[in-house]
């Protein structure tokens, strides 16, 4: 599309070069960038109507960084965007400059190993500053989420994903408050892959353990000492995801209901051929038998918008990945988990 072009962009086809992506590099409290800078920002950006959707992850490459994704409300805004996000965010990293924790000379090796967890190759080793601003190109994850109607449809949730963590981020909710709505939004995410369930019914029950790598010794005894109050926990969330009125303004039932639109949107255009993915190169089709469900490319996508809003919520690998292996045991136990849709 021409960027003269004046009239509303359609977010099913825009392409990703029709979005402004900032890439701020800040080393410590992403939390401060995101409630005193990203927030504001955003919410003037759509205020003015220059922006009608947004969303961020928080990401390693280049050096720790917050990747903010906006696109405009009209192709001929896009400059305009770029512009006054480029002015406020470097307003903010002079007046508040994260101090320098990270030793770029050795940032490269760091960098090589958490590609290597993520089975990435030819990544960026470009070491930014800390303290900048950089736009970079929005490259899109087509293999992942398909293209058109299916990634406007994933975009539009990354939007409402990004919405729920900045209310919880600027709340000033703890890092344990943050693990138990990601634990919450994690069985709430099962219990919407219906398909999945039905595989696990058939084989006696979820494949074991849902983390990688290894569990942390305190894990089973903090089940142990936990089971009741988290098995009630997840409960009330699966209702929540089961019943669309569950929840009523409860954050967990914002997001579920988030993730059951897109699960009905992408499901009818997977069953329309409209959305296709590279879903059985995954590691998880196999175990999740998802070469025999309907719908293999949109539960590898509901999987992977719990991964990304814990992500955004602040969580480190290392913490998702134990509350992973909580969340296996309480499913492994839980009738619902284990019953056929």
């Amino acid at each position: 599309m021409p960027e003269n072009d004046s009239g509303p962009l359609d977010p099913e086809a825009a392409r990703g070069a029709d979005w402004v992506c900032a890439h701020i590099f800040y080393d410590t409290d992403q939390d401060l960038l995101l409630t005193d800078c990203v927030r504001p920002l955003v919410a003037e950006l759509t205020a003015d109507g220059l922006v009608q959707r947004y969303f961020f992850l928080r990401y390693w490459e280049g050096g720790p960084h917050v990747r903010l994704r906006l696109l405009p409300a009209a192709s001929a805004d896009r400059s305009a965007i770029e512009l006054r996000t480029g002015k406020r965010i470097r307003e903010f990293l002079a007046s508040t400059p994260a101090a320098d924790v990270v030793d770029r000379s050795r940032f490269t090796q760091v960098a090589a190993g958490l590609a290597g967890l993520e089975g990435r190759s030819g990544h960026d080793v470009l070491v930014r500053p800390n303290n900048s601003v950089e736009f970079l190109p929005y490259e899109r994850e087509y293999d992942d989420y398909g293209r058109g109607a299916a990634i406007a449809a994933v975009e539009q949730h990354f939007f409402e994903s990004s919405r729920l963590a900045l209310s919880v981020v600027a709340a000033g909710a703890t890092v344990e408050q943050r693990a138990l709505l990601a634990f919450d939004l994690v069985v709430g995410v099962f219990a919407l892959c219906e398909e999945v369930r039905d595989q696990w019914a058939r084989h006696g029950g979820p494949p074991l353990p849902f983390g990688s790598g290894p569990e942390a010794e305190d894990v089973a005894p903090r089940y142990l000492a936990q089971r009741d109050k988290l098995r009630a926990r997840a409960r009330l969330t699966w209702r929540m995801a089961e019943d669309p009125g569950a929840g009523g303004h409860d954050q967990r039932a914002y997001w579920l209901a988030s993730v059951r639109r897109l699960r009905e949107r992408l499901h009818a255009l997977e069953e329309t051929g409209v959305f296709t993915s590279a879903w059985a190169g995954s590691p998880l089709a196999e175990p999740l038998g998802l070469s025999d469900t309907r719908h293999p490319g949109t539960s590898l996508v509901l999987l992977r918008c719990a991964h990304l809003v814990s992500n955004r919520l602040g969580l480190t690998l290392w913490q998702e990945n134990q509350l992973r292996f909580l969340v296996g045991r309480v499913l492994a136990e839980l009738p619902e988990a284990l019953a056929a849709s």
